[in-house]
């Protein structure tokens, strides 16, 4: 009687073996999660990063045309640079612009490159918009 019940003993712990898991095979299936988890993780966080940096572009190209719009329309009383509500950083630059098609009314008038550059006070430099327009303006004399 006692064999037998060493025998199914023995029986039983192979048994249990058999339907669990060893220690290899949790730690393999801890790390499949891990690396999935992380790339799941990278891809959400990196969309969030990458929105934000959208928003940030599309305010400051606003910024820059409600900047550029307001000086072409304001000239010449609008200064040439600025600051507004302590967070927006603005600068306006402007070039005469030679080549242009000649026509009849050049006499009358002289061409002029504006650029609005706009960015953030508190943040680098490498987070500037700038956008530009060609206007027309009297010559000198009229």
């Amino acid at each position: 009687v006692q064999f037998l019940r060493s025998t199914n003993l023995h029986s039983d712990q192979t048994r249990s073996r058999v339907l669990g898991f060893s220690l290899l095979e949790t730690i393999l299936a801890f790390s499949i999660l891990v690396v999935v988890l992380i790339s799941i993780y990278s891809v959400v966080f990196g969309g969030f990063k990458r929105q934000t940096l959208a928003e940030t572009q599309y305010e400051l190209t606003m910024m820059a045309r409600a900047v550029l719009d307001e000086y072409v329309v304001t000239y010449p009383e609008m200064p040439r640079e600025g600051i507004y509500k302590d967070m927006w950083v603005w600068t306006i630059t402007e070039e005469r612009v030679e080549g242009l098609r000649p026509t009849s009314m050049d006499a009358y008038f002289e061409f002029f490159e504006i650029k609005a550059q706009v960015g953030l006070a508190d943040a680098p430099q490498g987070t500037l918009q700038t956008l530009s327009t060609i206007v027309a303006r009297r010559g000198p004399g009229l």
